[in-house]
């Protein structure tokens, strides 16, 4: 970005593992970081908290990608809330 303005991440499935370590990679190199949980929520908020005691900017939000009406849902919360997505890193996703 060439306006200096803070870039977003959304990584899916960063409450553990890789997706834990680009959160924590992305936030350590000044992304703000929405990372997304489908049913880990304690890991994912335990992922923020050491993300905001580093000084950066992340929050949790549940996301299960199998279901078009939560993808939609959560597009839509973080519109509302002015949150532009720079990044997506598409981590999370199991076989069912």
């Amino acid at each position: 970005m060439t306006n200096g303005a803070k870039r977003t991440a959304l990584v899916t499935g960063g409450s553990r593992g890789i997706g834990q370590a680009v959160a924590e990679r992305l936030s350590r190199d000044g992304v703000s970081v929405v990372l997304t949980w489908r049913s880990r929520e304690a890991e994912a908020n335990a992922v923020v908290g050491a993300i905001r005691e580093r000084g950066g900017e992340a929050r949790a939000e549940r996301l299960d990608l199998a279901e078009p009406a939560s993808i939609e849902a959560l597009a839509k919360r973080l519109e509302q809330e002015g949150i532009e997505i720079d990044l997506l890193v598409n981590n999370g996703g199991e076989i069912r």
